[in-house]
């Protein structure tokens, strides 16, 4: 499952996260339904990590997506990346893909404010039991040349469960504009699952995430490097109803990805 860096001003790598939508390098304008850009991305990472817990049993991953958005504001994408749940989730099935297909409004204000409000549906080809929407809104401010921003993902249907869930995260991001520009970034994050311990009778329902992290821009070849952990492995990993991995330790990863 990936949390989409859909912010204006700040992506953080794992807002969504993670990896940051691609800049856009076409542009189609008409004077009646004015101006489309679309772009696409493609990462290669040492672990898919979402919510701070590996989504590909510790494997690595290869990731891509396409986006495409309207001058108005509007966007649209979809993302994808091979996972592995083999090990874990109890009753998850063993699906290999994820499918994400979202869309939203985006809009910078002059005085540096961003908003961001929109959908991804998480899919998983072969498991539609998995299947589930989520719902998402945020804002972002830059400051001093810091990038700042936070949001609230919600959804009445977490992991497929029928259940409510939701995931507050909050994030800064600096860029050091030198010959191929250096950003650094953190994030954390908390996830309430209240609704669906209760379902699953599990005895942890929430629990409190983070991300740090810099890469460096070389000709448009991002290479990133970021720590992820959590404030208490056991309870995210029982939270997530992953009980019985090492999903949730804290981990490095390495990521490439470049856009076009």
């Amino acid at each position: 499952m990936k949390l989409k860096s859909l912010l204006i001003t700040c992506t953080g790598g794992a807002l969504i996260g993670m990896s940051s939508l691609a800049s856009a390098e076409y542009t189609w304008e008409t004077q009646s339904l004015g101006s489309f850009n679309f772009s696409a991305n493609v990462a290669g990472t040492t672990d898919y990590v979402w919510r701070y817990a590996s989504q590909s049993d510790e494997k690595g991953a290869i990731q891509g997506g396409f986006d495409v958005a309207h001058s108005t504001g509007l966007y649209a994408g979809t993302w994808g990346s091979n996972v592995d749940f083999d090990d874990g989730a109890d009753g998850s099935g063993d699906p290999s893909m994820e499918l994400d297909l979202y869309g939203g409004f985006a809009h910078e204000f002059d005085m540096g404010l961003g908003i961001d409000i929109g959908l991804i549906n998480y899919r998983y080809p072969g498991d539609d039991d998995l299947d589930w929407v989520e719902y998402y809104g945020g804002l972002s401010y830059s400051v001093w040349g810091v990038g700042l921003s936070g949001s609230v993902n919600y959804t009445d249907d977490v992991f497929g469960s029928d259940e409510d869930g939701v995931f507050y995260t909050a994030a800064a991001e600096y860029t050091f504009e030198t010959t191929y520009p250096i950003s650094i970034s953190a994030d954390i994050g908390y996830y309430d699952l209240d609704d669906f311990a209760d379902k699953n009778d599990m005895n942890q329902d929430d629990y409190t995430g983070y991300r740090v992290g810099a890469n460096v821009d070389v000709k448009g070849f991002v290479f990133d490097l970021s720590y992820h952990g959590t404030t208490d492995d056991d309870d995210a990993e029982e939270a997530l109803n992953i009980v019985g991995t090492d999903w949730a330790d804290d981990r490095l990863v390495f990521t490439l990805s470049t856009s076009f």
